[in-house]
């Protein structure tokens, strides 16, 4: 295009930018409370914030980063799901993945926005408890520090900056470096603070933070310390120690339970990819998963991260129990007035065929059954449906593997599915071409992948797709972004934002001061790890006195003495 055109377009973006970050920052807390101002911040500002946080352009990024900060620091409680989706791609992917970032001014954008919400203790642990906690939730607080641990003690790759000398990319690298310790810095002080408030009151988003004065372990040492008492909770807290019948537990604990559960039913996905039997099994033992085959089944079908391959191997075993499951699986779905190849094509959506042909069979005969059972005038037999999803699975392969070089035309499919009915039943020629052209043309896929809700067709499936959509802009112009997919993205995000229905999302101001010890317990040694191996590689007085604000007691004597040299050397 133009340069001139594109320049003028550029500029006005920025200005737009920038007017809806000065509004942002200049609400006031009734403003930040008014549905009517959130509604249009969800329907406007979260699809503006979408077409422009995958931009590779600086400027345009740190304005993105700037309104992001905002929403996190005084509008989390009303935008929960949408801060869900966007936290990963405007704060994380630039940490996580600098593979795909062009330019490392963008992961010291991020850097700096994070700093602002690390110097929040309500914002850090209401991250915490809302997402960290929440067991279909990103873990947002741990994914962000895990990332900047990496990135302090050098672990990360740093993106090249375009047109900077060998020089300029190393002060650059160590600009990046600094700011990731920053930013674990003032989380570590925010949790100080939070820990030895003491649990009274509650700090708002827009007063907290600052630099409060921390070290030797203070976060952890007044967790410990403390006693004081659960604050109120909400009807779903109460509600679920009633169910429990056990003692009251407190606001700290129930989050604590929740994330212990969430950590188990992580390492049980992580262990399903590779043994599903047992994984279950164990999910089982430890309460994750009912102990009723529905229960299994429905762990299947709505957990995301799963082996689509191993789902598939699981749904195919030969024992009682996983046939149980199967039979549950298979019967929890719907085919009533759904076409034949479209109900296979659901059927397969959530997992791949195992190899075994009889565990392929297990499966082709229980699909035949139910699909029978929701449609009974479409066959006079559930073996007819059983043979012809046979056959369907054949042509799918046969049209659309590669190496096959003689392709099975319309004529032979039909015939081969008229010779093959049972007790006379005629196969309309019509219906099984119609069937043969639609998969021919659009091909059931069966190639591996993670199943589950990110694949899904609900709220979190919905997500998960946008993100993905949105992610690729490591190779891609400006232009081609948003000319290309994000029109498709943000008519998905703007269906998704304006359903009501997802706005019901529960949002828990973080209020006790326990909640800091699962927070350390989840990044500490990682976090320590980064400040120990920064203050041993670093030269520089400003950092090793930043480092040793975490330090433990043990080390302190000794890092001093490290200080006091490092301070004679500068002499």
């Amino acid at each position: 295009g133009d340069p001139a055109a594109d320049l003028y377009l550029l500029q006005g973006k920025l200005l737009a930018l920038d007017l809806l970050r000065s509004l942002l920052e200049s609400v006031s807390r009734h403003g930040q409370a008014n549905e009517r101002f959130v509604r249009g911040l969800r329907q406007h500002l979260c699809l503006a914030l979408l077409r422009n946080c995958l931009s590779p352009i600086p400027t345009v990024f740190q304005n993105v980063c700037v309104i992001f900060s905002s929403l996190v620091l005084h509008f989390r409680s009303t935008l929960k799901s949408e801060l869900g989706v966007f936290f990963p791609l405007v704060a994380l992917r630039p940490l996580e993945k600098a593979d795909q970032v062009q330019d490392s001014t963008l992961q010291l954008a991020a850097l700096q926005m994070l700093r602002r919400v690390c110097q929040e203790p309500q914002a850090l642990v209401d991250l915490f408890v809302n997402y960290d906690c929440d067991l279909d939730a990103a873990n947002l607080f741990e994914r962000t520090l895990l990332a900047l641990a990496q990135i302090a003690q050098g672990l990360q790759a740093i993106p090249t900056t375009s047109g900077a000398t060998k020089s300029q990319q190393a002060n650059i690298t160590w600009m990046v470096r600094s700011s990731a310790l920053q930013c674990l810095v003032a989380a570590m002080r925010s949790l100080t603070k939070w820990a030895r408030r003491g649990g009274k009151g509650r700090t708002s988003s827009m007063d907290a933070g600052g630099d409060a004065p921390g070290g030797e372990g203070a976060a952890l040492t007044a967790v410990k310390n403390s006693t004081e008492e659960t604050p109120q909770k909400s009807k779903e807290m109460e509600a679920g120690e009633a169910a429990a019948g056990e003692a009251p537990m407190s606001e700290a604990e129930l989050f604590e339970a929740s994330k212990a559960k969430k950590v188990t039913l992580e390492m049980g996905m992580t262990l399903f990819n590779s043994s599903p039997v047992k994984a279950v099994r164990r999910l089982q033992a430890s309460g994750v998963i009912g102990p009723a085959p529905e229960d299994v089944a429905a762990f299947l079908k709505a957990t995301s991260g799963l082996s689509m391959n191993m789902i598939g191997e699981y749904l195919g075993h030969h024992e009682d129990e996983e046939i149980a499951v199967m039979h549950a699986y298979v019967d929890s779905m719907a085919f009533v007035d759904e076409g034949f190849d479209a109900a296979l094509r659901i059927f397969l959506a959530g997992f791949r065929l195992p190899g075994e042909a009889q565990k392929i069979d297990r499966l082709m005969e229980k699909f035949a059954e139910r699909y029978c059972k929701d449609n009974p005038r479409a066959f006079k037999s559930a073996d007819t449906a059983y043979i012809l999803a046979y056959a369907v699975i054949m042509l799918n392969t046969d049209a659309h593997n590669v190496m096959v070089d003689h392709k099975m035309t319309r004529d032979d499919f039909i015939a081969m599915n008229v010779a093959s009915t049972i007790d006379q039943e005629e196969m309309d020629a019509e219906f099984l071409g119609g069937i043969y052209d639609r998969i021919t043309t659009n091909e059931i896929v069966l190639k591996d992948g993670t199943g589950g809700k990110e694949e899904g067709s609900g709220h979190r499936g919905r997500l998960a797709q946008i993100i993905r959509l949105a992610i690729p802009w490591g190779s891609r112009t400006e232009a081609n972004l948003v000319s290309q997919e994000s029109e498709i993205v943000l008519q998905r995000t703007k269906d998704l934002f304006q359903n009501k229905g997802e706005q019901g999302k529960v949002f828990h101001h973080a209020s006790h001061v326990a909640h800091a010890r699962p927070m350390l317990e989840a990044v500490g040694w990682q976090v320590l790890a980064a400040f120990s191996s920064c203050f041993e590689a670093t030269d520089d007085t400003q950092q090793a006195t930043l480092c040793l604000e975490v330090r433990s007691p043990r080390d302190r004597a000794s890092a001093t003495r490290r200080r006091r040299a490092l301070a004679g050397h500068g002499g």
